[in-house]
């Protein structure tokens, strides 16, 4: 599997479509992140003709194939980086070592378990790379990869290549929609879990066109190739740092924005991140941000304050023993 694996970064940076990654920084990062993107793919594609699905303890659900998917992305990126620091949503991690760590690797085996479990194509495998500049350094993600193995497609980014889309019709440049009248936004939320939360940020921007989508890097790889304008999540919601880095990493190089409801960016070194997300195309962001704020929309509440900082402090707590 490992040779495969070489195998096929090796022939992502020789690609034609991928000529580019050869000169310039993080090449070797991305085409091992692509490689191993599609490998986790092919695997739990496999997988997928027996699905068994259990609840985790916060009740979220997870397969058989999340576990899988998740050993072999840990095991070869800690095989071609080993000394970064490597964490997934499927795996326990030392969240001490998080704050030291220059390079953390966020990895989301299956973005959108329920969509794989009901046999939809809006799932993803994400795997982002977040650098960190000492203790307080809050980090921010410098490359990452979402591929949605059923239609074979890749949203992927880095410094100076800039954010792509590669798919059945070739490789091109992601470049986000210029729409900044908050009304004519389109929007895509999630699928399932809805709140009301969205439908009060909906109604504050007088947003009337909305999809709904599963995968969190799928909404905003759409976002930055201009489909779609705006995805948000209610500031009294929290996420963690596997499920946007990747995403973070593509929507940014591609001009768009990707923040807190509040227009702060995202704290990498910690395990639960308050705040809700806002992505947009970019040019409204301010203009959505302000809105927000004047409808009171973008500071979480105290109790969801005190749960994200309880989690943080048990997994520290965790870590030490």
């Amino acid at each position: 599997m490992r040779s495969l694996v070489s195998c096929l970064a090796l022939a992502l940076v020789l690609a034609p479509a991928s000529r580019a990654l050869a000169d310039s920084a993080y090449s070797e990062e991305l085409a091992v992140a692509q490689a191993i993107a599609r490998e986790a793919g092919a695997l739990v594609m496999k997988m997928r003709t027996e699905i068994k699905a259990e609840k985790k303890d916060g009740g979220e659900m997870v397969t058989a194939a999340d576990r899988a998917a998740s050993e072999l992305i840990v095991a070869e990126l800690k095989r071609r980086f080993p000394n970064d620091l490597v964490i997934t949503e499927e795996s326990k991690a030392d969240w001490r070592r998080v704050r030291y760590a220059k390079r953390v690797w966020y990895v989301d085996p299956i973005d959108g378990t329920k969509g794989y479990v009901k046999g939809g194509e809006g799932f993803s495998v994400q795997i982002g790379l977040v650098e960190k500049n000492g203790f307080k350094d809050k980090g921010r993600p410098t490359l990452g990869v979402v591929y949605q193995p059923v239609i074979d497609r890749m949203y992927y980014a880095s410094p100076k290549v800039g954010a792509h889309l590669a798919d059945k019709h070739g490789d091109r440049i992601l470049t986000p929609s210029d729409r900044v009248t908050l009304a004519n936004l389109k929007l895509v939320v999630t699928e399932s879990n809805r709140s009301a939360g969205i439908d009060k940020m909906k109604e504050a921007l007088g947003i009337v066109d909305e999809s709904k989508m599963g995968s969190v890097g799928v909404k905003l790889g759409r976002i930055a190739d201009g489909e779609y304008d705006i995805s948000f999540k209610p500031a009294n919601k929290s996420t963690h740092p596997w499920d946007i880095a990747a995403p973070d990493a593509i929507l940014t190089h591609s001009g768009g924005r990707f923040t807190t409801v509040a227009g702060k960016p995202f704290a990498y070194n910690r395990i639960d991140i308050p705040g809700g997300l806002l992505a947009t195309n970019g040019v409204s962001h301010d203009a959505v941000v302000e809105q927000l704020r004047r409808r009171g929309l973008t500071r979480p509440g105290l109790m969801t304050r005190i749960k994200s900082a309880w989690k943080n402090l048990v997994e520290i707590v965790r870590a030490r023993r």
